[in-house]
Protein backbone atom coordinates (compact mmCIF):
# COMPACT_ATOMS: atom_id res chain seq x y z
CA UNK A 1 0.00 0.00 0.00
CA UNK A 2 3.03 2.71 0.70
CA UNK A 3 4.33 2.56 -2.66
CA UNK A 4 1.03 2.08 -4.29
CA UNK A 5 0.63 5.93 -2.24
CA UNK A 6 4.09 7.14 -2.67
CA UNK A 7 3.64 6.58 -6.66
CA UNK A 8 0.13 7.97 -6.92
CA UNK A 9 1.33 10.97 -4.56
CA UNK A 10 4.53 11.66 -6.68
CA UNK A 11 2.82 11.57 -10.00
CA UNK A 12 -0.39 13.52 -8.54
CA UNK A 13 2.31 16.13 -7.45
CA UNK A 14 4.17 16.46 -10.79
CA UNK A 15 1.78 16.30 -13.14
CA UNK A 16 -1.56 17.20 -11.91
CA UNK A 17 -2.36 18.78 -8.62
CA UNK A 18 -5.02 20.41 -9.22
CA UNK A 19 -6.61 17.34 -9.40
CA UNK A 20 -9.51 16.20 -7.08
CA UNK A 21 -7.65 13.03 -5.45
CA UNK A 22 -9.26 10.87 -3.07
CA UNK A 23 -6.59 8.86 -1.21
CA UNK A 24 -9.04 6.66 0.30
CA UNK A 25 -9.81 5.11 -3.04
CA UNK A 26 -5.63 4.91 -3.31
CA UNK A 27 -5.86 2.88 -0.52
CA UNK A 28 -8.94 1.03 -1.12
CA UNK A 29 -7.68 0.33 -4.92
CA UNK A 30 -4.11 -0.82 -3.30
CA UNK A 31 -5.81 -3.41 -0.85
CA UNK A 32 -8.76 -4.61 -3.45
CA UNK A 33 -6.82 -7.49 -5.05
CA UNK A 34 -6.01 -9.37 -1.01
CA UNK A 35 -9.64 -8.26 0.02
CA UNK A 36 -11.11 -10.03 -2.60
CA UNK A 37 -8.56 -12.95 -3.13
CA UNK A 38 -7.37 -13.54 -0.12
CA UNK A 39 -10.42 -14.71 1.73
CA UNK A 40 -11.50 -16.78 -1.55
CA UNK A 41 -8.11 -18.54 -1.94
CA UNK A 42 -7.29 -19.46 1.85
CA UNK A 43 -10.73 -19.55 3.55
CA UNK A 44 -13.41 -19.98 1.52
CA UNK A 45 -12.30 -22.32 -1.32
CA UNK A 46 -9.33 -23.09 -0.06
CA UNK A 47 -9.94 -26.78 -1.26
CA UNK A 48 -10.04 -25.40 -4.70
CA UNK A 49 -7.77 -22.73 -5.13
CA UNK A 50 -5.44 -23.28 -2.83
CA UNK A 51 -3.64 -19.89 -3.55
CA UNK A 52 -4.50 -16.12 -2.54
CA UNK A 53 -3.55 -14.76 -6.17
CA UNK A 54 -6.80 -15.36 -8.42
CA UNK A 55 -9.53 -13.40 -9.39
CA UNK A 56 -8.32 -9.84 -8.20
CA UNK A 57 -4.68 -10.61 -8.82
CA UNK A 58 -5.64 -10.82 -12.94
CA UNK A 59 -4.80 -7.80 -15.73
CA UNK A 60 -8.34 -8.36 -16.59
CA UNK A 61 -10.20 -7.64 -12.97
CA UNK A 62 -7.60 -4.39 -12.79
CA UNK A 63 -8.54 -3.08 -16.14
CA UNK A 64 -12.65 -4.08 -15.87
CA UNK A 65 -11.95 -1.87 -12.68
CA UNK A 66 -10.15 1.15 -14.39
CA UNK A 67 -12.75 0.98 -17.50
CA UNK A 68 -15.87 0.77 -14.91
CA UNK A 69 -14.19 3.79 -12.37
CA UNK A 70 -13.11 5.52 -14.98
CA UNK A 71 -16.83 5.72 -16.37
CA UNK A 72 -18.46 6.78 -13.83
CA UNK A 73 -15.92 9.87 -12.82
CA UNK A 74 -12.40 10.53 -14.06
CA UNK A 75 -11.49 10.96 -10.65
CA UNK A 76 -12.29 7.37 -9.44
CA UNK A 77 -10.21 5.96 -12.13
CA UNK A 78 -7.27 6.30 -9.40
CA UNK A 79 -9.12 3.33 -8.02
CA UNK A 80 -8.28 0.42 -11.11
CA UNK A 81 -4.93 2.47 -11.03
CA UNK A 82 -3.88 1.77 -7.29
CA UNK A 83 -5.18 -2.10 -8.08
CA UNK A 84 -2.92 -2.54 -11.09
CA UNK A 85 -0.02 -1.00 -9.12
CA UNK A 86 -0.58 -3.45 -6.35
CA UNK A 87 -0.21 -6.10 -9.05
CA UNK A 88 2.75 -4.97 -10.24
CA UNK A 89 4.21 -4.62 -6.70
CA UNK A 90 3.64 -8.27 -5.83
CA UNK A 91 5.31 -9.70 -8.74
CA UNK A 92 2.35 -11.45 -10.50
CA UNK A 93 3.40 -11.16 -13.71
CA UNK A 94 6.69 -12.90 -12.87
CA UNK A 95 5.80 -15.00 -9.93
CA UNK A 96 2.65 -16.24 -12.03
CA UNK A 97 1.99 -15.03 -15.54
CA UNK A 98 -0.85 -17.63 -15.24
CA UNK A 99 -2.60 -15.81 -13.01
CA UNK A 100 -1.83 -12.28 -14.08
CA UNK A 101 -2.84 -12.74 -17.81
CA UNK A 102 -5.80 -14.82 -16.78
CA UNK A 103 -7.97 -16.10 -18.86
CA UNK A 104 -5.57 -15.48 -21.88
CA UNK A 105 -2.96 -18.31 -20.79
CA UNK A 106 -5.35 -20.67 -19.40
CA UNK A 107 -9.00 -20.82 -16.84
CA UNK A 108 -7.19 -22.18 -13.91
CA UNK A 109 -5.39 -20.84 -11.53
CA UNK A 110 -2.14 -22.31 -10.49
CA UNK A 111 -2.23 -24.01 -6.66
CA UNK A 112 0.28 -23.14 -3.79
CA UNK A 113 -0.40 -26.31 -1.99
CA UNK A 114 1.26 -26.06 1.23
CA UNK A 115 2.25 -22.38 1.31
CA UNK A 116 -1.47 -22.22 1.46
CA UNK A 117 -2.16 -24.18 4.70
CA UNK A 118 0.78 -21.97 6.00
CA UNK A 119 -0.03 -18.78 4.76
CA UNK A 120 0.06 -16.10 7.55
CA UNK A 121 3.21 -18.06 8.31
CA UNK A 122 5.19 -17.62 5.48
CA UNK A 123 4.08 -13.84 4.90
CA UNK A 124 5.50 -13.22 8.87
CA UNK A 125 8.77 -15.30 8.14
CA UNK A 126 8.99 -13.71 4.82
CA UNK A 127 9.37 -10.32 6.86
CA UNK A 128 12.73 -11.57 8.01
CA UNK A 129 14.48 -13.70 5.28
CA UNK A 130 12.84 -12.40 1.56
CA UNK A 131 14.97 -8.78 1.22
CA UNK A 132 12.95 -7.70 -1.39
CA UNK A 133 9.83 -8.05 0.95
CA UNK A 134 12.23 -5.92 3.49
CA UNK A 135 13.14 -3.20 1.52
CA UNK A 136 9.48 -2.47 -0.27
CA UNK A 137 7.60 -2.91 3.12
CA UNK A 138 10.22 -0.81 4.76
CA UNK A 139 10.13 1.70 1.96
CA UNK A 140 5.73 1.70 2.13
CA UNK A 141 6.45 2.29 5.84
CA UNK A 142 8.91 5.25 5.34
CA UNK A 143 6.20 6.99 2.74
CA UNK A 144 3.37 6.34 4.87
CA UNK A 145 5.57 7.94 8.14
CA UNK A 146 6.42 10.94 5.90
CA UNK A 147 2.50 11.81 4.96
CA UNK A 148 1.11 11.45 8.67
CA UNK A 149 4.01 13.68 9.68
CA UNK A 150 4.08 16.11 6.59
CA UNK A 151 -0.10 16.49 6.49
CA UNK A 152 0.03 16.35 10.36
CA UNK A 153 -2.31 13.44 10.76
CA UNK A 154 -1.53 13.26 13.62
CA UNK A 155 -3.89 15.70 14.70
CA UNK A 156 -6.87 14.30 15.30
CA UNK A 157 -8.85 17.09 13.36
CA UNK A 158 -6.43 16.93 10.33
CA UNK A 159 -7.33 12.78 10.62
CA UNK A 160 -10.95 12.82 10.85
CA UNK A 161 -10.98 15.40 7.41
CA UNK A 162 -8.17 13.33 5.70
CA UNK A 163 -11.36 9.70 6.84
CA UNK A 164 -14.12 12.48 5.80
CA UNK A 165 -13.18 13.27 2.35
CA UNK A 166 -9.41 11.36 1.11
CA UNK A 167 -7.51 14.89 0.87
CA UNK A 168 -4.00 14.97 2.14
CA UNK A 169 -4.09 19.12 3.07
CA UNK A 170 -1.07 20.78 3.10
CA UNK A 171 -0.87 22.46 6.74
Amino acid sequence: MGLTIAIVYTFHRMRSPRLDLDYRLVILGSLLPDIIDKPIGYVIFQKYYENGWIYGHTLLFSVVLLILSYSIATKYSVLGFSSLLHLIEDGVVTYMPGTFFWPLLGWNFSKNGEFTSKWIEYTISSLYTDHYIQITEVAGLTVISYLILRHRLYVKSNLIAFIKNGKLIDK
